[in-house]
């Protein structure tokens, strides 16, 4: 069996095999050179392992007793020293830890070694930095073991078996943009166990050519749709731009319908905020129409502002259900005893949010409205006020 640098693996000699100059003979001398056909553990008519070894790296190959030929075959490739360096003292674990000074070689982890200052890795790294590494790196205490798959630029896929995270993340250079798998068992504190998390640092898109795109909590929780930007990182930087690139939600719908549908506490829009800093009034809420604007009830609609209502129109039209009885009644209570809200006490609730509802219990009285004239349209408890609803007929 023979030591030998592999001087080219570009098959020089068209022969299909490696070049290689036995140790101790001048490299520079291509009259010393070998040529040494490549062997691997896994071959085949269609498929097969290759991991041919790099120039300047020292192998181990031999002559098959056998062949008549009488060929070099390449049986491995030895390590760089370093790696097998023994250790000095026992209380020099820097020898193989290379977090604490030690000069680590595994080409395909650079981690390896800083458990129990051994080596628990076993992968394989492209010379540009392509790796996929199988990791059994654990101590008593602790553990950081699973499959991870990297390319030269820094995208990858973890397959995470720690103790602690257990998870699936597969992501770009710099994990600016991921998603994220946990299990059961996972102690990740950004989603908890069998969560899932798809996050970019900048545009994210999720697009179905031609079916349905479907969001669905089927039997969990809440389902949130929230932007909180700031605006800092808005397009323009002209005042004129600033509003319309950041902190806004678009539904948009070319040519189908737009749809909100509720079988439960009910539909609320809010509009929280009173006059803004830049001076801007507050949030307020709009239904705007290049066509008609219709509201249909089977059960009445009621209409409250602490300020004015006012309609205006080429033409306003106001008619009552006559056949049924019905009337037009202006200040139908005596304004002279608190008509407005005796109108408001005998007619007009105000529904609340489930959540309203909750901190209601834990914390007393939450309207939305916080004004004192409000008291009167609000009911402690679930939403029985019978204001809420009223006979169909």
């Amino acid at each position: 069996m023979y030591i030998g640098t592999v001087v080219s693996k570009k098959d020089i000699t068209g022969k299909g095999s490696l070049t290689v100059c036995p140790k101790g003979l001048d490299i520079d001398d291509s009259n010393n050179y070998r040529e040494v056909k490549y062997v691997s553990f896994y071959a085949g008519k269609y498929s097969g392992a290759m991991f041919v070894p790099e120039i300047n790296t020292d192998i181990l190959y031999d002559i098959a007793d056998n062949d008549s030929e009488r060929h070099y075959y390449y049986i491995g490739s030895i390590l760089d020293p370093s790696l097998d360096r023994v250790q000095e003292t026992p209380i020099t674990p820097a020898d193989k830890n290379s977090s604490l000074g030690a000069m680590n070689t595994n080409p395909a982890d650079p981690e390896d070694g800083e458990a129990n200052n051994q080596s628990m890795s076993y992968g394989v790294a492209s010379p540009l930095g392509n790796h996929f590494i199988l990791k059994d790196t654990r101590t008593k205490e602790a553990n950081n073991t699973g499959v991870r798959v990297g390319s030269a630029r820094g995208h990858g896929l973890s397959l995470d078996d720690s103790s602690d995270t257990q998870k699936v993340n597969l992501f770009s250079k710099d994990q600016a943009a991921t998603l994220k798998l946990t299990d059961i068992e996972s102690e990740d504190s950004e989603i908890g166990p069998e969560g899932a998390l798809l996050r970019a640092v900048r545009n994210l898109i999720l697009e179905s050519k031609e079916g349905d795109m479907i969001f669905r909590v089927k039997d969990g929780r809440n389902l949130k749709i929230t932007n909180s930007s700031t605006g800092s990182h808005a397009g323009p930087t002209s005042p004129l731009g600033a509003r319309g690139e950041s902190g806004n939600i678009e539904i948009v719908s070319d040519r189908g319908d737009i749809t909100i549908k509720n079988h439960g506490n009910g539909v609320f829009i809010d509009c929280m905020g009173a006059e803004q800093l830049n001076g801007s009034t507050g949030a307020s809420f709009q239904v705007r129409s290049n066509n008609r604007i219709q509201l249909y009830s089977d059960n009445g609609i009621d209409l409250k502002s602490l300020g004015d209502i006012n309609i205006s129109g080429k033409s306003v039209n106001i008619q009552s259900d006559v056949v049924r009885g019905g009337t037009i009644q202006l200040n139908p209570f005596d304004t002279t005893f608190g008509g407005r809200i005796a109108f408001d006490t005998a007619t007009m609730g105000v529904r609340k949010t489930n959540l309203e509802i909750d901190y209601e219990n834990f914390y007393g009285a939450f309207p939305f409205f916080m004004q004192p004239e409000w008291t009167i349209n609000y009911t402690t408890g679930p939403n029985i006020d019978p204001r809420l609803g009223a006979p169909l007929f």
